[in-house]
This record gives C-alpha cells, structure tokens and sequence, in this order.
C-alpha cells in the first residue's frame, strides 16, 4: 500500500515532468542526461565534455519560460522577443493579459535563466549551466508552471486583468530564494489594532525568529551555513521543520539507495520526496482564496500552504537571486520583515492550513478592506466592501518525488519491523507498524 500511495503520487508529476520539446528533440541531450532520475544521482557536476548538450539546454530553455507564461499564466514576459518592438500602454497591457507579473521578480527569473558561472561550482568558461545547475533550473521551471496552472484554474477563463480573480503576481520563488523558513504565529492582538510591533519597537511576543539569518555573516538563526558547499542544491530542500538541508545530507541520502550501505541515520524521507519551499504573493479577490487553497492541494505538484499573511507583505522583500544576499543584510522573509515598519516574523496575522484548509489567527475572516497593514484601515466584512482585491502572501513547501523503489522500501520496513519487534512496549499489540507517504 506504500508503494501504490509513492507511485500514485510520482506518477501524477509526470504531467508536467516533461522536459521541453526543443531540448527532448535533441538526442545526444537525452542521452547524456535524460536516464538521471532523481537528478541527485548524476554522478559529477563537472560540464566538460558535455558543452555542447549543455548549450542546446541554455539556448532553449528561454522558449519555455515564453511558453508557460503566454499560453498558461496568460501573462506579458517582458523579455519575450515579440514583445521587443511592441508597446503597449498600461491600459493596453491590463485589456491584453489575465495576470501582471511584477517585473522585478521577472528579471530575478530571467537571470536564473542566463547566468550560472560562478554558482554552485560552475567554474566553465562558456554562458551554459552545468549539469546539477542545469536539474535545478528545470526542476524550478516545473514547479512554476505548476504553480502558473493554479493561477490559471482560479482565473478561469479571464482573457482581461480586470475580470481575473488572481490579477498581479508580486513575486514568486522555490527553494533557498525564499528568503527564510516558518516563523510562530502569534495572536493580533499581542501586536496592537494590527498585530504589528509592540510599543517600543520590539517583536510581538512569543515570536520566534528562527530562520532570520544573523547580521554578521552568513549563518542563520538555526545554524544553517549557507556558504559552506558550493555544491548545487545546497539549502535547496528543507527537513519537516523546514530547516534547510545540505547539499552533502541530501546526496548522500538519496545515493544511499544505490548500494548495500544500509539505511541512512537521518532524513531518510528523502529518499521518497524532497521538500522545496514555495513563497507566492499575489493580488487577489479575497473570496478566492479558498479556491486557491484547494487549487494547490490538488495540484499534481501538492502545494502545501502553511502560513498566509494578508495585507503586509513588500513585493520582493527578502527574496534574492540564489539567496546571494543572505549573509549580513538580514533578508531572510522573517529576519528581513521589521525594515521599512513592517513587522518582524510577519506571520502574526497568518493562517496556519494542513492540506488546504485552515483558520485565521488572531484576524477576522473579513481580513482588510484597504491595503499596506495600515493601522488606520477599516475593517469590514466582505459582503459589504466594493472592492475585495488584498494582497496575500502564501508560504509553504511542495513535494517533488522520486521514481518508487520497491526494493528499498521493503528494506525500510524490515528494518521498522525489527525495530518494533525488539521494543518491548510493542509486544503487548499485534498491529504491524505503519508508514505513512501524504
């Protein structure tokens, strides 16, 4: 039954875990990396020998991104070359496109898609990625057409900015561009009208700043070093506290499969999925988040949305190409919230949601009627505000899984077997242990 629940969801995936039809068409390209699943297992990151597939990737990979933010997200892609010589007044673009996306969080994207020398041990002398550099740029282009098919179910069947239901992404980010991992939520109340800072400038109380990183180098307030592997998906996944991982616990883990090594010592569910933090902040009709909510849990890609905040985000804050910034500039999404009058950890006015659903803390269900937090603004329900546009960000995690493997997954629960038989506060029950795959 855990195999069956593992393939159902890694075959679910494979809708969109296609690579694009110009690199797919090229066979040398797939043959030289289209065996590699989970990408981890590739055995080097060096791209010698391999520059020309490497290029054929750097040169079509553009297209896509064109494609999925065209035909899916129905939105404009500033760096679209058909759009080059074409312009359009705001009026123009809003009567011309579902979805604005912020231009900002485009060019963040757009140089994700063109610089790679001197990341992730990318020490090649040509404008191509290396080969880890190359799984984790696809693997983020999945995940955001994913995350853009949400977007286009919530819209329906919107051609114009003014009849969408989701009408301007302020920016969107995977894995260590997030910017920093949960923080505690609060009460509203503990912050004031608002749930912001307390009287005298300090946070709210009882909140946990755990993934802030600190002012004076690149270690975060959980210990994470940010810079100590050049290697690609260093801090990419999180464990089940969304602490982030090594790129060394991660390789080793999921290669671990490959031999007779035994069963690793920690973070053994990444053998079966790794987890990639998701931050989306969009404008919104506030009657839709829960259609949202229930978009990203039936995704083939499961957002798992754990937190929301309404009204009090800054468009890009905290969020950084490769999480470059981390260290001594506090730009973590919690550690990076009390400039500029916004409040620290954020999250006070938040929404805490296991599968999709939830309840609000501390906030009515009304939510704001005006926008920015300001204390000033009034509430209402929503039945009698002319205008439910708020601004809303979603942060969570989303599992990306591997290929099933039968034979090591037995192997896991022989060794669960024989650890509960040897447990003595076992011996008085019959029921066999059980692992569960959500």
């Amino acid at each position: 039954s855990v195999a069956t629940a593992w393939k159902a969801r890694y075959e679910a995936q494979q809708e969109i875990l296609k690579w694009p039809a110009e690199i797919a068409a090229n066979e040398n390209f797939m043959r030289a990396f289209g065996r590699f699943n989970p990408p981890e297992i590739y055995p080097t990151n060096s791209g010698k020998g391999r520059e020309g597939e490497l290029r054929v990737y750097a040169s079509n990979i553009k297209k896509q991104m064109e494609r999925i933010v065209k035909d899916v997200l129905r939105a404009k892609w500033i760096f679209d070359p058909a759009y080059e010589n074409v312009k359009l007044t705001p009026e123009e673009e809003l009567a011309k496109f579902a979805v604005v996306w912020n231009n900002d969080n485009q060019r963040l994207w757009n140089r994700k898609l063109t610089q790679f020398r001197g990341w992730d041990g990318n020490d090649i002398d040509f404008q191509a990625p290396i080969p880890l550099q190359m799984y984790m740029l696809q693997q983020d282009l999945w995940l955001l057409e994913a995350m853009f098919e949400i977007i286009r179910e919530v819209n329906g069947d919107a051609t114009a900015n003014d009849l969408a239901k989701i009408k301007k992404i302020d920016h969107i980010a995977f894995g260590r561009e997030t910017g920093g991992i949960l923080g505690e939520l609060t009460s509203v109340q503990m912050g004031g009208a608002e749930g912001g800072m307390m009287p005298g400038g300090g946070p709210p109380a009882g909140m946990m700043d755990r993934g802030a990183p600190s002012m004076g180098g690149a270690v975060s307030g959980d210990g994470f070093n940010w810079n100590a592997s050049p290697k690609a998906f260093h801090g990419r996944y999180v464990d089940a506290a969304f602490n982030p991982l090594s790129a060394d616990v991660v390789f080793d883990v999921i290669n671990a499969t490959k031999g007779d090594s035994g069963l690793p010592d920690a973070n053994v569910e990444l053998i079966v999925a790794k987890r990639v933090p998701v931050r989306i902040a969009v404008r919104m009709d506030e009657r839709e988040i829960p259609n949202f909510l229930k978009a990203c849990a039936n995704s083939p890609f499961v957002f798992e949305i754990h937190q929301m905040r309404k009204d009090r985000h800054v468009p890009g804050q905290g969020i950084s190409f490769n999480g470059e910034d981390r260290a001594g500039s506090g730009g973590g999404i919690l550690g990076g919230m009390d400039r500029g009058g916004m409040d620290r950890g954020g999250m006070d006015r938040g929404m805490r949601m296991g599968g999709g659903a939830g309840r609000e803390s501390g906030a009515s269900a009304g939510g704001a009627g005006g926008r920015g937090g300001s204390s000033a603004t009034v509430q209402s329900g929503v039945e009698t505000r002319l205008n439910y546009d708020i601004d809303v960000e979603f942060f969570g995690i989303v599992k990306i899984y591997n290929p099933p493997n039968e034979t090591y997954l037995k192997k896991v629960i022989g060794i669960l077997d024989e650890q509960a038989q040897n447990n003595p506060a076992n011996n008085a029950s019959s029921t066999a242990p059980r692992i569960a795959v959500n």
